[in-house]
């Protein structure tokens, strides 16, 4: 499906959705072949030689774009029958955040209605983030009515932006320079998001990673 391969995708937590077992690191380990390893900078084809248990993400020389809707459909129709209805309802839906949580929930479960999150706005939520911690309490306690994955999935496509800032096009001069403040006001984010991983996942974890970033 997509163990050996190189993968083009907006966060790495979308690969796991479909590759459970392997952990995500950034750098190109020294031994073992069950990761899903960030390699931006580097030649994808010597690496597909040697970690042929691992997954690739690359934004060069990518066998799959998980950035494609009907890519990202097709991939779950390996591991679930897809029906031809829950198809028209995936591809319904203009919000990358909204289409990737229904795709998790048809990954769990087979159901592809789920009810529409209230539109609420995180943008206070992630600039602020390596700032006042009483300010992100707040932030967080207005999404209250938000599930705890959205929230991180959300979270996470924003960290993969703000790592890419310079290779972003399209965006404004002020949504580039809040990308930038943020990225000089947090550290070792993925240390920080395994160890999230490893957590139980609820609330109060998610609650603790985003203060402690």
């Amino acid at each position: 499906m997509l163990y050996g391969k190189a993968i083009r995708v907006n966060c790495f937590s979308r690969v796991k959705l479909f590759c459970p077992d392997l952990a995500y690191i950034d750098t190109i380990p020294g031994y073992g072949d069950s990761y899903i390893i960030d390699v931006p900078t580097y030649p994808v084809a010597e690496f597909k030689q040697r970690f042929r248990k691992s997954v690739l993400i690359s934004d060069k020389d990518y066998d799959v774009d998980l950035t494609r809707e009907v890519v990202a459909i097709r991939i779950l129709s390996m591991t679930r029958k897809v029906s031809r209805d829950a198809v028209d309802y995936f591809m319904g839906l203009d919000d990358e955040l909204e289409f990737w949580n229904a795709i998790k929930i048809y990954k769990i479960c087979g159901k592809y209605y789920v009810e529409r999150i209230p539109k609420t706005s995180m943008y206070q939520l992630f600039f602020n983030l390596g700032g006042n911690r009483r300010t992100l309490i707040q932030e967080m306690s207005k999404l209250r009515n938000v599930p705890t994955p959205v929230i991180f999935s959300a979270l996470m496509t924003f960290i993969v932006k703000m790592k890419k800032v310079h290779r972003l096009r399209g965006i404004s001069w002020r949504y580039r320079r809040d990308l930038l403040l943020v990225r000089s006001n947090i550290t070792d984010v993925e240390a920080k998001v395994y160890r999230y991983l490893k957590s139980q996942r609820t609330r109060s974890d998610l609650l603790y990673f985003i203060l402690s970033l």
